[in-house]
């Protein structure tokens, strides 16, 4: 079996630059876990941009990174790039760095879009100091693009398997709410999204459709319960309005919004089903796999085999596939639905 591209470092000193943003995005989960391979085998320091705005217009900022590459010496700088960054200053200085040192610099693009990863003077000016170009979760850029970078190009999977020894260890560093919350709930379902939307954007079907689903849910269970894991609370007023409308919809006590800096993943060992009302795939999906937990998808792009999919636009037909999959055990046989559509205020 091929060896993933952190797995072939042994005794070098590595250099992490990388915005790291919310703990719970496919980014910096993949990040802090290749660290954490690193780190074995490899002397590993991390330097997180926080924002690229913020590398770009802090001349401070960059002097940091300066200095800790000149005080680490590294033999590898792991450059990891996403959401195709409309401007190539971070990409040029690091470049410009690299030869200093003489190290080997990997360029990482997440999730790009590859026709728009590469700025015209980037590849005029500093391709030649990109040792190596790997995509992760995306296809390789078009031959006339690949034409012009003197790079190996490589693609690889998003996807790197949690430590499950360490799910128990996790669980006890979560709120005591949340571990309360998981007691009392059953059947108990997860959901993970970057952030929150009243109805569907680009990705997120909105909480509408969440809404919409736990309504009829409740009807058949009465102590169901949802543990909603928001990556991104950044915009106050869009996040109040989102706990506002549970509230309205008496969802209060079925509906508990979990934002924490600790992972996602050990919860799905307790879950009875995560449920992913997306439209994009996300490392949790593999993660629940994983852990042998049953997921309900949306049918919005081409899902992993073991995964229950179902009509994105249809309430019913998400509850019909979670019905058939949640315990029978607690559920109502033939529950009234006076308001199963019904939602107010969104």
């Amino acid at each position: 079996m091929q060896k993933r591209y952190f797995e072939r470092f042994f005794n070098q000193r590595i250099v992490i630059v990388g915005v790291t943003g919310p703990p719970w995005s496919g980014l910096s989960v993949h990040i802090s876990r290749v660290k954490d391979h690193l780190v074995k085998h490899n002397d590993v320091s991390l330097f997180d941009i926080r924002t690229r705005q913020e590398f770009l217009l802090s001349a401070f900022y960059q002097w940091s990174l300066w200095f800790r590459l000149v005080w680490w010496r590294p033999s590898v700088i792991l450059h990891y790039t996403c959401f195709a960054q409309q401007d190539s200053t971070e990409c040029i200085t690091i470049a410009r760095w690299k030869s200093l040192f003489k190290a080997k610099l990997i360029i990482v693009e997440h999730n790009q879009v590859p026709h728009m990863v590469y700025q015209k003077k980037l590849l005029e000016k500093y391709k030649w100091a990109i040792d190596e170009w790997i995509f992760i979760g995306t296809k390789l850029p078009v031959p006339s693009v690949r034409e012009q970078i003197a790079a190996s190009l490589v693609t690889e999977s998003e996807f790197i398997p949690p430590d499950l020894t360490k799910a128990t260890a996790i669980i006890r560093q979560y709120p005591l709410c949340v571990r309360t919350f998981m007691k009392v709930r059953s059947p108990l379902l997860i959901m993970s999204t970057t952030d929150v939307r009243p109805t569907m954007d680009s990705s997120f079907y909105g909480i509408d459709h969440v809404i919409a689903v736990m309504n009829i849910l409740r009807l058949y269970y009465a102590h169901i319960g949802l543990i909603w894991g928001v990556g991104s609370t950044t915009d106050l007023v869009k996040f109040s309005a989102m706990v506002q409308c549970i509230l309205r919809n008496g969802l209060d006590g079925y509906v508990y919004i979990f934002h924490n800096e600790q992972q996602l993943w050990p919860l799905f060992r307790e879950a009875h089903l995560l449920w992913w009302p997306l439209s994009t795939h996300g490392s949790a999906i593999e993660e629940a796999l994983l852990c042998k937990t049953p997921v309900v998808a949306t049918n919005a792009c081409a899902r992993k085999e073991g995964v229950t999919t179902y009509d994105a636009q249809n309430a019913e037909d998400c509850v019909e596939k979670m019905l058939a999959l949640l315990p029978r055990s607690g559920r109502r046989k033939n529950p009234s639905r006076p308001f199963e559509h019904r939602v107010l205020n969104i």
